[in-house]
């Protein structure tokens, strides 16, 4: 089953396996890759003494690169180390999202809301004293990263309702009892 270039087929898409790879495989067999990088070798530029899986997310900074399987939590980072290129001491088992700003990592654990951040503290790469609780999204501009926790939908749906209920001037418990008798 040859992969597709850019987009993933349904049967790529059950078996794991990600686009970036090339050739063939069997979705039965373990994947190998060869990743190619270039530039600038202390930004991460040369990654010819490193393997890959084929399973790996990849992610960067301005100076730096992370591969990461979420599976089995092994992570490989490269590059400028002051700028997340070494994560060397760190565990990442259950870490599932990856964010980064020009010059910092931080992963995070939705289940536990353990976040590890690494990388320039200026930038984003020191954040011991965070606790997420897993509901949020995560933004980042090149410099910072901000967390918006997104509330239970069973919340926000009856209150975004009703607020757009009261600028359309409907009254909500007309319209409840309408609604009521139709069903």
């Amino acid at each position: 089953m040859p992969f597709a270039t850019g987009r993933l087929r349904k049967e790529q898409a059950a078996a794991g396996l990600r686009a970036r790879a090339t050739g063939t495989a069997k979705p039965s067999m373990a994947v190998s890759c060869k990743a190619t990088c270039w530039g600038d070798p202390g930004s991460g530029g040369d990654c010819s003494a490193l393997t890959f899986t084929g399973k790996e997310q990849v992610f960067s900074t301005n100076f730096a690169f992370m591969s990461l399987d979420p599976g089995t939590g092994k992570a490989t980072c490269w590059g400028e180390s002051g700028y997340g290129g070494d994560c060397s001491a760190l565990t990442f088992t259950g870490k599932e999202h990856v964010f980064s700003t020009g010059y910092a990592f931080m992963s995070l654990d939705p289940s536990t809301g353990k976040a590890t951040c690494w990388g320039d503290s200026g930038y984003g790469g020191y954040c011991p004293a965070l606790t997420f609780t897993g509901k949020e999204q995560v933004f980042s501009t090149d410099a910072a990263f901000m967390s918006l926790e997104v509330e239970d939908l069973a919340t926000v749906i009856p209150h975004a309702l009703r607020s757009y209920l009261e600028r359309a001037h409907v009254d909500a418990h007309v319209l409840g009892r309408a609604w009521t008798k139709n069903r």
